[in-house]
């Protein structure tokens, strides 16, 4: 892949300078940290020698460092056989049949098949959607692995470049096309290096992660112009999320704000983000790549190294290096590469031999994804795969939406309306989830990853799950409640009679995952987008106290007397459904219908060999629409009154 600023025709060099100044023991007992990875090119050369840390604030750099760099083999992907009906799995997606291509983002976006755009071909346009939405599917469907998952992004992030219509980067495509845009895509298999050792990648801040993680050898290689990763590789970026992000201009690009750029592309913080880069730095060795053509000129480098390191250690190399340019900056003028080493006088090298290279929060700094947001707990009655038949169901202009049973909240998440009103009679629940929207969220997963590790809660450690069950049934808080669910079987919550949590221990079933974490962060964004309200109130007592336009929509997915008995373990402590309930919900939503307002209802009508006579009855009166999502011993309608 061509990256602005690449280095891999500097391997060689800049392992030798690495060697000419750090002993050879840190090397072979040590590890190596890129802050700023891009194409993961020098880690994957580090690689090698020790075991290496890779970060990078954009989300493709990252996915090719979780595909690649990160494993020490190829997945499994057994678990897939039976689906794909063969063996080889990129044999498969590349072999797709044209009559099974979709169209989707991509292809309406960056081809002549929905746009005045010519980066790829309709074809495979239409291939790279069709690739990523099945790879994003049978993750999903717990199919594939997370390092298979990212395995198959890396794949194709890296087959994506060699049939596209451009120079280099994706900050433009050209008029006169490539002979690339003629080839077919093709995904081939990652070479992947087993250096029989853990290695970690992040997508963080450079400079906030420098201070949190320590190296022996630290490996900074910064943006050095104006122009923004965020621009020249979006394309990428936006297959890698698969968010369908707003876009805008000819070329199509991300639309990002401030947030979203660099300050090391920026000539008025670039020098800045660099001193504080090093002040922090929790590596003894330091090795710092740059060109001549950078905002930082090479004497102001040599400047911030002389303040934070010894003096005495710094050592700065000049050659000539034919840098990666773009057909829009070809220039004669010769340009430099400077490589400099200095040595942190307040680090101890033998530290870092010992610091595990722990995992930190990996945040995705983008939306929420086009993908349905999932819920952050696994609620008996989720209704996440019902989505693509309840959304189309619902008005297109809804001013508030009412979750008057909210449950895991996955409608609610994934509604267009204005405002949200969320509520259960599981009050523990509501608390937990506006605690955590409401929460700072690097606070938070700071604060759950110390909880994780003061508990050492894992897969395996029934233990230190009981303890925390402990303190928290004498101690309830959100937080607490979300990391015992995290870790329980089956990732269920369970109350007894008393309201006392008494979820079982997970047995190397449930954790605290990457994905959780995705999830965490996806909902967090999704409430902070738009305003929503949190109750916990009977159905009746909401019908009363909530004041709504006659936009709003009254969205019913209430228990079922086919299925709600006390011995339902998730309604354990909390009332148990009765016929009279669901008699007093239809009179409520009657008379939602008699002053002219909205209503939707999702209910089960046959169960087995029972049916809901009363369910059946009622909604007689409305308009009704069966769901197909159920399985083959039930059925679900939706009813509604508009």
């Amino acid at each position: 892949m061509k990256y602005i600023g690449n280095k891999r025709n500097l391997l060689d060099d800049i392992e030798k300078f690495t060697r000419k100044h750090v002993p050879c023991d840190d090397i072979n007992n040590g590890t190596f940290l890129d802050l700023f990875a891009g194409s993961n090119s020098v880690a994957n050369h580090f690689k090698q020698f020790m075991p290496v840390t890779t970060n990078d604030a954009m989300y493709f750099s990252y996915v090719l460092a979780r595909g690649t760099t990160n494993l020490n083999m190829p997945p499994d992907f057994s678990r897939l056989n039976d689906r794909i009906n063969q063996k080889e799995v990129l044999d498969y997606l590349n072999n797709i049949p044209l009559s099974q291509l979709t169209a989707g983002f991509i292809a309406d976006n960056y081809t002549l098949h929905g746009s005045e755009r010519n980066y790829l071909s309709a074809e495979n346009g239409f291939r790279v959607d069709t690739v990523r939405t099945t790879i994003e599917d049978w993750y999903q469907k717990q199919l594939i692995s997370e390092d298979a998952y990212y395995y198959l992004l890396a794949s194709l992030l890296d087959a994506i470049p060699r049939v596209s219509n451009i120079s280099g980067s994706f900050n433009s495509f050209l008029y006169n096309p490539d002979p690339r845009l003629l080839r077919t895509l093709q995904l081939q298999h990652p070479i992947i290096l087993d250096n029989h050792a853990t290695n970690t990648a992040y997508h963080r801040d450079a400079n906030e992660l420098v201070s949190e993680v320590k190296a022996t050898v630290c490996y900074i290689d910064p943006p050095y112009a104006k122009q923004q990763y965020t621009a020249s590789y979006h394309l990428l970026e936006t297959v890698s999320l698969y968010d369908r992000p707003k876009i805008k201009g000819k070329t199509g690009i991300r639309e990002y704000d401030d947030s979203d750029k660099s300050k090391f592309s920026s000539t008025v913080f670039a020098y800045e983000a660099l001193s504080e880069l090093i002040r922090d730095c929790q590596s003894p060795h330091v090795i710092i790549s740059y060109t001549s053509r950078g905002i930082i000129n090479p004497a102001s480098i040599k400047k911030i190294l002389l303040r934070y390191c010894d003096p005495k250690s710094i050592a700065v190399r000049k050659f000539n290096y034919h840098t990666y340019k773009g057909a829009a900056t070809k220039s004669s003028k010769k340009h430099y590469e400077y490589l400099y080493y200095a040595r942190k006088v307040t680090v101890d090298a033998t530290d870092t031999y010992s610091a595990a290279v722990k995992p930190l929060p990996t945040y995705r700094q983008h939306t929420s994804p086009a993908l349905p947001v999932s819920a952050i707990i696994n609620h008996p009655e989720d209704q996440l795969k019902l989505l693509d038949e309840i959304i189309p169901l619902l008005p297109n202009d809804i001013n508030e939406f009412v979750d008057v049973f909210s449950g895991g909240m996955s409608v609610a998440l994934n509604v267009n309306a204005g405002k949200v009103y969320v509520n259960d009679i599981k009050k523990p629940l509501v608390e937990m989830f506006e605690f955590i929207a409401t929460s700072n969220l690097d606070e938070l997963l700071h604060a759950m990853t110390e909880r994780i590790k003061k508990y050492a809660l894992s897969r395996v450690n029934k233990k230190g799950y009981l303890k925390l069950r402990d303190y928290y049934n004498k101690n309830p808080n959100p937080m607490d409640l979300y990391l015992l669910i995290a870790h329980a079987y089956q990732t269920h919550y369970r109350f007894n009679s008393k309201q006392v949590f008494n979820a079982h221990f997970g047995h190397a079933r449930a954790f605290f995952s990457d994905r959780d974490r995705i999830n965490l962060i996806h909902y967090h964004r999704t409430v902070n987008h738009k305003p929503f309200v949190f109750s916990s109130m009977h159905f009746k007592a909401l019908f009363y106290n909530t004041l709504v336009s006659s936009q709003a929509l009254y969205y019913c997915h209430p228990p079922s007397l086919l299925l709600s008995q006390p011995t339902l373990e998730s309604d354990r402590g909390f009332p148990v459904w009765r016929e009279l309930d669901q008699s007093t919900l239809y009179a409520e939503l009657d008379q939602v219908n008699d002053r002219g307002g909205r209503f939707i209802l999702i209910g089960l009508t046959h169960h087995q060999d029972t049916q809901d006579a009363l369910l059946i009855d009622w909604s007689s009166k409305y308009s009704q629409t069966p769901l197909k999502g159920t399985d083959g011993h039930s059925a679900m309608i939706a009813v509604y009154n508009y």
